[in-house]
């Protein structure tokens, strides 16, 4: 959660970071290294990946700021932001384990708790 009055700079923060952590995609995939070495955001099978990319590709209503099931392949998930998804959504009432990052704005610490 992040409040509404620093969500836009909070949230283009940790998109700017993220990409310098991790780099672009072919970077997170592991295109050019050792292939035993290629684990890096893979999901243990296709079946977690296809878990992740269905969460993703429900009308969750928010706005993906990076990354995004249209990049999911070989058990590989992006670093992925999604701003703002609704609250019944499964990206807000399931355990993601995934590389996906949620940010809910909320008004302030009432509401946070609320």
């Amino acid at each position: 959660m992040v409040d509404k009055e620093v969500a836009s700079q909070f949230a283009e923060t940790v998109v700017r970071v993220t990409q310098k952590m991790l780099g672009d995609e072919a970077a997170q995939r592991g295109d050019g290294i050792d292939v035993k070495a290629k684990f890096f955001n893979r999901m243990v099978n296709e079946r977690h990946a296809a878990r992740i990319k269905a969460m993703l590709d429900e009308d969750h209503g928010g706005q993906v700021l990076m990354g995004g099931s249209q990049h999911i392949s070989g058990n590989f998930v992006p670093a992925t932001v999604v701003l703002n998804p609704k609250l019944t959504s499964s990206l807000m009432t399931t355990e993601i384990f995934g590389p996906v990052l949620v940010l809910y704005t909320v008004s302030g610490e009432e509401e946070a708790i609320g």
